[in-house]
């Protein structure tokens, strides 16, 4: 089966007027085709949200790669205090192991994505 991980990466806008730049980028960037769901905040803005489940998250599957190259590229783009358009992005993958957490975030992220851990009875 293999070793299996589960995550979140979230894309957005600083600023709400924005987010069709950042959507548009994330749409012809990053390597799936669709998000599970954008999310709208309390403030206005929309979150571009992918969900995974499952995956096995290996640094030399193509598809991990090409994920890792578009997160970079998105910061590199819009994580920076000299740019028109400034958006944001989290990532959070959990692995099977209860140590296993790895988070990368652009600057100015806004620690949209947390890690919340519980105990529950099966």
């Amino acid at each position: 089966m293999g070793y299996r991980s589960d995550g979140k990466i979230v894309f957005y806008a600083l600023k709400q007027k924005d987010h069709a730049a950042i959507k548009l980028w994330v749409d012809e960037n990053f390597p799936k085709d669709d998000f599970a769901y954008e999310e709208r905040r309390s403030d206005g803005r929309t979150l571009m949200v992918f969900s995974f489940s499952g995956w096995k998250w290996y640094e030399s599957y193509p598809e991990i790669q090409a994920a890792n190259e578009a997160m970079e590229a998105f910061c590199v783009l819009f994580d920076s205090d000299d740019v028109k358009v400034q958006g944001a992005m989290e990532f959070i993958r959990l692995g099977e192991e209860a140590g296993d957490i790895v988070e990368h975030r652009s600057n100015h992220d806004e620690y949209i994505l947390i890690v919340n851990r519980s105990i529950d009875f099966s």
